[in-house]
């Protein structure tokens, strides 16, 4: 493998983490909704966010990607780019482990103000924005970083719809060369990088605002 080779290999980070930061947020967007469903006082609401949580957590991601990409196309009527389905796959998939996290971190904020704000009078909304969700989404940020990771990981499968990511151009590499070692060993050290990347930041960050 090559200088040239070797460049275009690491310039599919770029293209790895456009898609990893797009779902973690989207993720978080409709996670966070799911989860007030599953602590809210409607059992039918606790139900939808059971079975929704339980179908994306219990099917393959590679089959939830086809099934938007090539499926919902079929079924629609409506043609979805490779990228609209990538971004709409992992942002569904990681919503529901975020979703979970979220839960848990909500759980895990004191009852004892919870309480207190109830005799105060403060409506359950605000409770909720103003002093549950604030704490829960600090006591759960590391598990959100491991998602993170592990979303970033998940990515390298959006190459089997012709998506050059990491994976899929060390591959092409690899096609190409006739050599499956340099190539696919770079893509690794890559992914090896981004995560020790992120989880360096994620320390950093949280030093400092410990220190302010």
């Amino acid at each position: 493998m090559n200088f040239e080779d070797f460049i275009f290999v690491i310039n599919g980070i770029f293209t790895t983490l456009k898609f990893t930061i797009f779902a973690l947020i989207l993720g978080f967007v409709i996670g966070l909704p799911v989860a007030v469903m599953r602590i809210s006082e409607s059992k039918i609401l606790v139900i939808l966010s059971k079975i929704y949580i339980s179908i994306i957590r219990g099917t393959p991601v590679l089959l939830q990607l086809s099934i938007w990409y090539f499926l919902f196309p079929r079924l629609t009527g409506i043609k979805t780019s490779a990228s609209f389905a990538c971004i709409i796959t992992f942002s569904i998939n990681s919503s529901s482990y975020i979703a979970e996290i979220i839960r848990a971190g909500i759980l895990g904020v004191d009852n004892g103000q919870i309480e207190a704000a109830k005799v105060l009078g403060i409506k359950k909304r605000d409770i909720l924005i103003d002093i549950v969700l604030p704490q829960a989404i600090r006591n759960i940020s590391p598990a959100i970083i491991n998602e993170m990771i592990s979303l970033t990981k998940e990515t390298a499968i959006i190459g089997m719809i012709g998506i050059t990511d990491l994976t899929r151009r060390a591959q092409l590499v690899s096609a190409e060369k006739y050599d499956y070692f340099m190539p696919l060993l770079t893509a690794a050290a890559c992914y090896y990088l981004i995560a020790v990347f992120i989880s360096f930041a994620y320390g950093m960050a949280e030093r400092f605002f410990k220190i302010k």
